[in-house]
């Protein structure tokens, strides 16, 4: 026998940026959803010159991460305000 199979998996959800984490509370989930929602916005656009047709693209990304939007951060924290303790 393997000895990771010895080891259980952590209890929790995977958090981008985060890790796994096991909220004392479902109240702090929502708290740090909100908080992530706030920080992670769409900004604006971002052109982008391609070799396709259009040459221009306008792509949206986050204000804070810089990602293209949404973010993963976003997607999780809309999520986690939608769903019960990260179940639907």
């Amino acid at each position: 026998m393997e000895p990771n199979a010895l080891i259980p998996p952590p209890r929790g959800e995977s958090v981008p940026g985060l890790g796994v984490v096991a909220w004392d509370n479902p109240g702090d989930r929502v708290t740090y959803a909100t908080g992530v929602l706030a920080l992670h916005t769409p900004h604006g656009s971002k052109l982008t010159a391609v070799l396709l047709w259009p040459l221009l693209t306008s792509r949206t990304v986050c204000t804070h991460c810089g990602g293209p939007w949404p973010c993963n951060r976003a997607t999780w924290a809309h999520e986690a305000l939608h769903t019960q303790d990260g179940t639907r």
